[in-house]
Parts: structure tokens; C-alpha cells; sequence
């Protein structure tokens, strides 16, 4: 017998009652055939995502080979509607006889959105409309010649060669945008990614260009493409209709404004508020309380009609008290802002296209304060071309006053001269020459673009897991040259909050670039899977240029048409993303390997060999990269005998990582110690965990306190140390252990402590964000590792002055030496005495110079990635 798990679950509440009445053991097998088709679907449900991904990857892989075509494709406002500047654009081109050879393709939400313009080209043969997300969606986005969008395409779409993007983006920036904007980097991701990849950028002003493309989006240095800076295509209707606005409400009427000829018109344009795209709601009603309180206030002799951003416009037009002053997304704005004798607005960016109008304009700032440290905007509220208010009365007093005395209007002149003295009503025309007639120069505006002045550096820093990788990568990007190099970092687009919480732990001046799930083409991932053995990974010629082809497609997909002269794998476990960096289009290439790379393929954790696969095809990519670091002298031997070949051996480089010693010491602080204890009271933690950091950070003795930092993994081997540890208790009973870090093995090594009788000995207090605390509060590091690169943790005792005790590993010689620490055999005996030793006071610890340190190591990192030219002169001779 066996049922679906669904039909079990939806059956009437009667036939559940009776289903009580039958024999134990039906029921009984009912139940567990239940279980079982719970069981069948969680395990058949994330197979048939992966089955479903390949297959969209597969479908694109095949549209991305279909012939281009000569059409355009337009998407404004992610389908919104036919509007904006696309919409200028399109209908420049379409009416122009020298581009008929161009066909047309409109991305719209569905069927019901435009439905006026879908009428109006119903039955030309160049014009079609596909519906947003659909598969001919996909299909007319990777086969169109040219493609134009005022806001991003999605994250999987990767410009083909041959394309053609412009990206005219939708409005002069008053509030910040991309990295000025808090969590920018996440906020700006998709963002960033579409304008590395776009041949074209429309820009209105050189505020646009300046401050928005190149600083906020950080597009200076590395954009490939051209800024067309000659006003705004969307503003030519206005300037158009602005002499007869009688005909533009009339216009308005087709979408269902009903704007009468007599009362004074005010547009009231808010810019979005909500706290989440995803739920608009209730900015929408306040905006329409607002409106019709505004209305109430000014009386039969205004008329006030609403514009809202797009993502709220649904929800509004759901209002009834709102039906006839709403403009909706159907309605290009250009009209109604030729229709408005005064414009109300707040941060919105639509008064800079109301500024050529030369009208009346009002702002509505109610949460002016609360703004301004939330989002912030780049001119003071203060200085804005128009009478600025925080409530309504006042809002009605303004608009009244701007329409008796329009001369109340400070600095709209300038305003207009500074931000709109390109818009001529002819601006879609300039773009159109230039982007489809090939034209290098124009008349009104310039043609700008992104000045190479630094040498450029990507640097791939790994999953962003708490982990010594991430933390030497990060050391690593806050300790660059800035002034001489332009900084690029890249990682994937984080899965939970910690890692969102390392990201912005990033030093601020580099350039995030982020990864996003999916690949360009399929071809790219299935032969990296199908590796199991160190072998050459691109095979035969066909399956070699599939493959190249592909790694080259996904980098256009992540970093569009960004070259760089050093590109970097600092994590090197990531198949996925040592292959990305080999799709650079130029630039030297390196890998960095952390640990002894064939041993830790064969390591085993809780019976299985969690890396086998990966770093096997990631290895197979080494022939490939041009130089082959690893984290010390030794280990860089240790990897060259067992992965070099006689086509490599000359490429395995080392390069120590750096450390950030200011960082080390004010964890280590009182203050941060303070901080410590209080965050872990109120994180919610286990009793036994908050009562062993209580413990572990307690003021005691601190020379007979051990402490052992990393991963509950295999490879550190907490067994050997445990087993040592109850030898150093037997003959020094105050003698305590504090274990700092989580993993896999968590409950086995809980269950060793109490097996050893250590409980009262050894707190084990997980996974921090400040270990240095627990650090500076104990005498000496422990480590009982089988095998390591090269333990961030040493450094980090070192720069606290603690003394080191560790087993032998295979780059142990060049972590520790004997001025601080002391290396003994693998064996729990062997690493007592090493413990007892020190209790004994004959392991020493020396002081640690480490900003000779940290420039020795960067150093080593330049000249591994083939930088060394530009900073030598910065270098003096080090004996470090």
C-alpha cells in the first residue's frame, strides 16, 4: 500500500475521523507509509531543483548560440511597462526610416501591462511584446543585437559577443546610491554587475557621471564602455508637450487621469519608502492618505494627481479613493510632468527632469533627519530649488505661494544650469546617433570614459566561512596599496547573516564584485563535475574549446568587460572559482594553496573525504595558472613534490599571510573583552557554552591556562590534545584548557572531555567573532594538528606575546622556531611534555615584530602575482 504524501495530508477532516476507527495496524501502515513519502520527497525534492537548474542552464547554453538577430530589446522598470528612457529611445528609432531594418521587442509583466501601446503596434510586424521571466523572454534577450534597459537584467544573463548594452539607468541621483548607500555593496550588487557589462551608460549631467557612476558605483578605473553624458532621452516629450498643457491632460485621460482644464495641477511624486520591495503595502496607503489629505487642504481650485515608484504603483492603484489621479506605470511621466503646474516631491530624482520646465517646485520632507542618517542624499535638503516643508499645512501653504509667486523659487536657475543644460528635447536623438550610428563625437554633451590610471588587481577571497582563510584574506585586502593599485574583490552572494557580517568586514576601499548562483553556460560546470583524478580537465579539443568558451562566458556574466593585470584565487578550494579566474580575458593568474593540498584531499571527517572531488578538479586546473602560491617556504616544497609536474615545479611560490596586528590587540582590549561578555549574554547561547566563556574570560593566572583556537575538524586533531591535556592535569591539577571554535566533531570532543574526566578543566566555549580575547587570557597556544598551511592562530599569539606549543606538521618549521615556541612529534605523550614543559617555563616567547613582518609578506605577495614593478621603489631592502 502506499499513498502520496499530499493526497495523506489533504484529506477531509471527516475521512480523517474515520481513518481513527480502523485496525492499529492499518493505521500503523498508514503511517509509515506516510513516512516514507516524506522521506522519498525531501530526498527527491532538492534533486529535482538540480535537475531543473541544468536544464534552464542548458536551455540558455543552447539560446546563447542562436544567430543575433538585428533587433533591440527594450525592459524598463523590470517590465513595468513601456516608459521611461527606453521608451524615448525606441520611439526615435522606430520612427526613423535609416534603422527600419531594426524589429523591436518589448519586455512587459504580462499581457494586461501597456495594454494602450500594445494596441497602438498591434499590427506592426517590427514591434512584439514578450512577457517578463518567460523562456522567449530568454530567448529574445541572448539573440537581440542590441538590448536596452533603465534598470538591470537578471542575474544569469551574460552579454553574448556581438551584443550590444545600453544601460540609461533612470534618473539624476538626490539620495545616495551604490557603496554611499549602508550595506551598498549588497544593496548594488546586480546593479554593478550590469554596468561592468554595458558597452553604453546614459547619463543627463556631470553630477550623474561623475558622482553616481564613477565614485558611487566605483566604475572609475575599471569601466570599459562609453558614458553618454547628453541629457535625459525620457525629458524630450516633456520639453515637447510644455507649451500646450492643455494637450498634455488631455493625453493623461487615455490612462485614466481624469485632470481637468481649470483647477491649478499638482503632481505629487514621492520617492519609495518601504523598508522591502517585496512588501509595499503600507508605504502605498500612507501615500495615499497623504495625497487625499493634501487635496482636502488646498481645495476645488487644485487638481493633485499621483505618480509613485513602480514597485508601489500596484498597490496604489488597488485604492479606490485614488482612481483618476493615479498616473500609472502605463503613463510615461514625462507627460505628466508637462501637464503640472507645480511638482511636489520629497528625495525623488523626477524634479531634475522638472527642472528644464522652468516651474514651481515643492519639497515634502517630513522625515528629513531620520533620512539623512538612514539613506542620505548628496545635497543638502537645504539648498534644493524650491520651498522645503515637514508637514501638510505647510506642504498647501507652499504650493499655494508657489503658484501666486513663482519668484519664491531660489536658486531654480541655477539648479536647472548645473543639472539639466544638456536638455534640449533632442537628447534621444544624440543617443540613438551614437549607440546605432556609430558616432565618436557630439555636438551637445560628452562622450566620457573610466581613466586607467592604476594597475588593477581582482582578488577571489573564498566562501566568506569563519574560517583562517577568510580571515587572512581579509587581513590581506585591508593591508593593500590603494594609492597604487585599483582593488577589486570578489566572493559569492552570501547564503545567511554571518557571512553578510564578514563581507562587510571588507575594507571599504576595495570594489566587491559578488558571484551569483547559476553558471552561463552548462558546459562550463558539467566537466568539472566529471572530474575525479588529477588529470588535465579540458580533455579533447572540442570539449577544451566548450570548456574555455564557457569559462570566458562566465566571466562576462560576474565581471562583464572588466580586464585586470593580476588576477587572483586567494582561497583556491573552489573549482568553481578557480575556473572563473581562468575566464579572465587577460592578466596574470595565481592560486593560492593553504595547506598541504594532496594531504588534505585524502582527509577524512566523520568517515567521509569532504574535499576529494573539489580539489581534484581543482588541481587538474593548476597546469593552467601562472604561478602556484603557497603560504610558506615549506609548505610551497611540500605541495611542489606532490602536485608538480616538470611543466609546474617552477611555478609553486610562497607568500605568508598577512595579519592585522591593531585589529589583534583591541580584540584583546578591556573594552573588547567587555563587549565579549555582554554579547554572548544576550546572543541566546547554550547555558553550558555562556557559563565556559564566563569562565574562559574570568581574571585568573593566566600561565596556567592553555588554549587551543580552529575548527572542530579531524585535520586539528582535539583527541591528541585532550589525551595530552589529562597527562598535564594528572600532574598539575589548576592547570585549564579553553577550546575556541565549532565544527562537525563538536559533540564527539563534549563527549572526550567527560570521558577523560576533564569536565572543570577544559571549557569549550565555539565559534567567536573575537577569539583574541580568549587568546590574551591564556598563557600559551596549544595546537595538535595533522597537517596545516600556515595557522593564522600563531601569528595571532605572537602579536599577544604568547608561546606557542604544536605538534610537527609539515610546515611547521617555518610557523614556529625556537625563540617562541616548541615543536614536538605526533603523539598525545610527546605533545604532554611539550605542555608541561612550558608550565615549567622553558618554552620562551620572543617579542614579534610585525609590521616587518607584514611588509615582508606583502612583498612575497606582489611579486607572486607579478606586481612587484609598481611598488618596488615603495620597498626597502628587509632581512625579515
Amino acid at each position: 500500500m502506499s499513498f502520496g504524501l499530499q493526497r495523506i495530508r489533504s484529506t477531509p477532516s471527516l475521512l480523517r475521523r474515520l481513518l481513527h476507527r480502523l485496525p492499529a495496524s492499518t493505521r500503523t501502515q498508514l503511517s509509515e507509509a506516510k513516512r516514507r513519502a516524506r522521506r522519498d520527497w525531501l530526498i527527491e525534492r532538492p534533486r529535482r531543483a538540480t535537475r531543473r537548474a541544468r536544464r534552464r542552464a542548458q536551455v540558455r547554453a543552447k539560446l546563447r548560440s542562436l544567430p543575433l538577430r538585428d533587433q533591440v530589446i527594450y525592459e524598463s522598470n523590470y517590465g513595468a511597462g513601456v516608459l521611461c528612457n527606453p521608451e524615448a529611445i525606441f520611439r526615435t528609432l522606430h520612427a526613423d526610416p535609416a534603422y527600419g531594418r531594426l524589429s523591436h521587442v518589448w519586455v512587459l509583466k504580462n499581457g494586461r501591462t501597456a495594454r494602450g501601446v500594445q494596441q497602438e503596434f498591434a499590427s506592426d510586424p517590427r514591434v512584439r511584446f514578450v512577457r517578463y521571466g518567460s523562456w522567449e523572454y530568454i530567448r529574445e534577450m541572448y539573440r537581440s543585437r542590441y538590448l536596452v534597459n533603465n534598470s538591470t537584467w537578471p542575474t544569469h544573463f551574460s552579454k553574448r559577443p556581438g551584443q550590444v548594452y545600453v544601460n540609461t539607468w533612470h534618473g539624476t541621483p538626490l539620495k545616495h546610491m551604490g557603496y554611499d548607500m549602508p550595506d551598498g555593496a549588497l544593496q548594488s550588487a546586480n546593479t554593478l554587475r550590469n554596468f561592468l557589462m554595458a558597452d553604453y551608460l546614459v547619463s543627463p549631467n556631470e553630477h550623474t557621471t561623475r558622482r553616481m557612476y564613477l565614485d558611487a558605483y566605483r566604475l572609475d578605473g575599471v569601466f570599459t564602455g562609453t558614458i553618454i553624458e547628453t541629457g535625459y532621452p525620457r525629458v524630450d516629450r516633456s520639453l515637447r508637450m510644455a507649451d500646450d498643457r492643455r494637450s498634455a491632460r488631455e493625453w493623461l485621460e487615455q490612462f485614466g487621469v481624469a485632470c481637468p482644464d481649470g483647477p491649478t495641477t499638482v503632481l505629487f511624486a514621492p520617492t519609495w519608502r518601504g523598508a522591502s520591495f517585496s512588501s509595499p503595502q503600507d508605504d502605498a496607503e500612507e501615500v495615499a492618505d497623504t495625497v487625499l489629505e493634501l487635496q482636502e487642504l488646498l481645495g476645488d481650485d487644485f487638481f493633485v494627481m499621483l505618480k509613485v515608484h513602480p514597485q508601489v504603483a500596484d498597490g496604489v492603484a488597488a485604492l479606490p479613493d485614488l482612481v483618476g489621479r493615479l498616473v500609472g506605470n502605463d503613463a510615461p511621466t514625462a507627460g505628466a510632468l508637462a501637464a503640472a503646474d507645480v511638482l511636489v516631491t520629497d528625495y525623488s530624482s523626477i524634479f531634475f527632469d522638472y527642472l528644464p520646465l522652468r516651474r514651481p517646485l515643492v519639497f515634502f520632507v517630513p522625515d528629513s533627519d531620520d533620512y539623512q542618517r538612514g539613506r542620505g542624499t548628496y545635497l543638502p535638503v537645504e539648498s534644493l530649488p524650491g520651498s522645503t516643508v515637514s508637514t501638510l499645512e505647510d506642504l498647501a501653504g507652499a504650493v499655494r505661494d508657489a503658484v501666486t509667486e513663482p519668484a519664491l523659487a531660489p536658486g531654480l536657475e541655477d539648479f536647472a544650469d548645473r543639472f539639466a543644460p544638456y536638455e534640449d528635447g533632442d537628447a534621444s536623438s544624440r543617443v540613438v546617433d551614437v549607440v546605432f550610428g556609430g558616432a565618436k563625437r557630439l555636438d551637445v554633451g560628452a562622450l566620457v570614459t573610466a581613466g586607467r590610471t592604476k594597475p588593477r588587481m581582482m582578488i577571489h577571497l573564498g566562501g566568506m566561512l569563519p574560517n583562517g582563510i577568510t580571515a587572512s584574506a581579509l587581513n590581506l585586502v585591508r593591508n593593500l596599496d590603494y594609492d597604487t593599485f585599483d582593488i577589486t574583490v570578489n566572493v559569492p552572494w552570501p547564503k545567511g547573516e554571518s557571512q553578510e557580517e564578514l563581507i562587510r568586514g571588507i575594507d571599504p576601499r576595495a570594489r566587491i564584485v559578488f558571484t551569483f548562483d547559476g553558471v552561463a553556460e552548462e558546459p562550463y560546470r558539467v566537466p568539472l563535475r566529471r572530474l575525479r583524478r588529477r588529470v588535465v580537465p579540458f580533455g579533447s579539443p572540442p570539449r577544451r574549446a566548450r570548456v574555455t568558451r564557457a569559462f570566458s562566458a562566465e566571466w562576462r556574466r560576474i565581471f562583464g568587460d572588466a580586464q585586470f593585470d593580476a588576477v587572483v584565487d586567494f582561497s583556491g578550494y573552489s573549482p568553481r572559482h578557480a575556473g572563473l579566474m581562468l575566464g579572465a580575458p587577460g592578466g596574470r593568474t595565481s592560486i593560492w594553496l593553504h595547506n598541504d593540498i594532496a594531504a588534505d584531499q585524502l582527509r577524512t571527517v566523520l568517515g567521509k573525504q569532504p574535499h576529494y572531488v573539489s580539489l581534484a578538479q581543482t588541481i587538474s586546473l593548476y597546469p593552467h595558472y601562472d604561478s602556484l602560491v603557497s603560504v610558506s617556504d615549506a609548505l610551497a616544497e611540500v605541495n611542489r613534490e606532490s602536485l608538480g609536474t616538470p611543466a609546474t615545479r617552477r611555478r609553486f611560490l610562497a607568500a605568508h599571510n598577512v595579519i592585522d596586528a591593531q585589529r589583534i590587540l583591541a580584540g584583546a582590549g578591556p573594552d573588547a573583552v567587555r563587549a565579549e561578555v555582554e554579547a554572548s549574554s544576550a546572543a541566546g547561547l547554550p547555558r553550558r557554552v555562556l557559563a565556559a566563556r564566563e569562565r574562559a574570560l574570568a581574571p585568573v593566572d593566566r600561565r596556567k591556562v592553555f588554549v587551543s583556537v580552529g575548527r572542530l575538524s579531524t585535520e586539528k586533531n582535539h583527541a591528541r590534545l585532550l589525551e595530552a591535556f589529562s597527562i598535564v592535569v594528572a600532574r598539575h591539577p589548576d592547570s585549564r584548557l579553553v577550546i575556541v571554535g565549532d565544527g562537525p566533531l563538536r559533540n564527539t570532543i563534549r563527549g572526550l572531555v567527560r570521558g577523560l574526566g576533564l569536565v572543570g578543566h577544559v571549557d569549550m566555549v565555539g565559534h567567536t567573532s573575537n577569539p583574541f580575547a580568549y587568546i590574551a587570557n591564556a598563557g600559551c597556544l596549544t595546537m595538535s594538528s595533522d597537517h596545516e598551511g600556515q595557522p593564522m592562530v600563531i601569528l595571532e599569539a605572537r602579536v599577544l606575546g604568547l608561546p606557542v606549543v604544536t605538534t610537527r606538521f609539515s610546515s611547521a618549521d617555518s610557523a614556529v622556531d625556537s625563540s617562541f615556541g616548541l615543536i614536538v612529534d605526533q603523539d598525545a605523550s610527546a605533545l604532554a611534555e611539550g605542555m608541561l614543559a612550558y608550565l615549567e617555563g622553558k618554552v620562551p616567547s620572543a617579542p614579534f615584530d610585525y609590521d616587518s613582518y607584514n611588509r615582508q609578506c606583502l612583498r612575497e605577495f606582489y611579486s607572486a602575482t607579478g606586481m612587484w614593478e609598481f611598488v618596488a621603489d615603495r620597498f626597502e631592502p628587509t632581512s625579515a
